[in-house]
């Protein structure tokens, strides 16, 4: 029986939540882990897959692969809509309050990868006001926001993150060593906080190479 496969083509076409699901597949066997990602970012059942010609799967994989291991290219989208609302990435990262910081490396020491959708509603906030390229976000308020950002591209959330590895990390080295009295700002040492974004925004595209053979 025939049926239609909408394969994802960008990272673009793939939501937040299935690209968390996909990364927290844990099988070691080859085929189930290739059936459950096919389940996840083309909608397909176990039995379609098994009833798709080999030489259509083939290509299905390989696209699949292309896009998951497009992550490390991605660059970041200030600004995005969803549901007929613009969301921005916070103007000045280095302007974030005491209440964004605190929040967003709590999340971190409790899992970056669980908590992605919330950190992503820290980082993107609706816009207020915008005129051509330059925007303003509302204000932090606490709200919970995870059930948008699930459903945001995972190109914005991804670019978002790898832009944070190249700010975040060192407003996190400048508040603790201001906190510690300490005008020197030290280099990256601990394990905790917002450091595990590190392995995992540029570790995840090796997780694909089991694709190929």
């Amino acid at each position: 029986m025939k049926h239609t496969i909408r394969v994802p083509e960008t990272l673009a076409d793939i939501t937040l939540e299935q690209y968390i699901a996909v990364s927290k597949l844990t099988d070691e066997n080859e085929q189930a882990r290739t059936i459950k990602v096919l389940e996840i970012l083309c909608g397909l059942s176990e039995e379609q897959i098994k009833a798709t010609e080999l030489s259509d799967l083939s290509r299905i994989i390989t696209m699949v692969t292309g896009v998951l291991e497009s992550e490390t290219d991605v660059e970041v989208k200030h600004t995005y809509e969803y549901k007929g609302i613009t969301y921005g990435l916070v103007p000045d990262l280095s302007r974030v309050t005491l209440a964004e910081f605190a929040d967003i490396d709590t999340l971190c020491q409790d899992g970056v990868l669980d908590n992605l959708p919330q950190v992503m509603g820290i980082l993107y906030r609706p816009v207020t006001e915008q005129h051509g390229r330059f925007y303003l976000v509302a204000d932090y308020d606490g709200a919970d926001r995870t059930e948008q950002m699930l459903q945001m591209p995972a190109d914005v959330a991804v670019g978002a993150l790898n832009f944070f590895l190249t700010t975040g990390v060192k407003l996190v080295d400048a508040f603790r060593s201001y906190t510690r009295g300490e005008v020197k700002m030290k280099s990256p040492t601990s394990g905790d906080g917002m450091r595990p974004l590190l392995p995992f925004a540029t570790g995840t595209s090796r997780g694909w190479k089991w694709w190929r053979r």
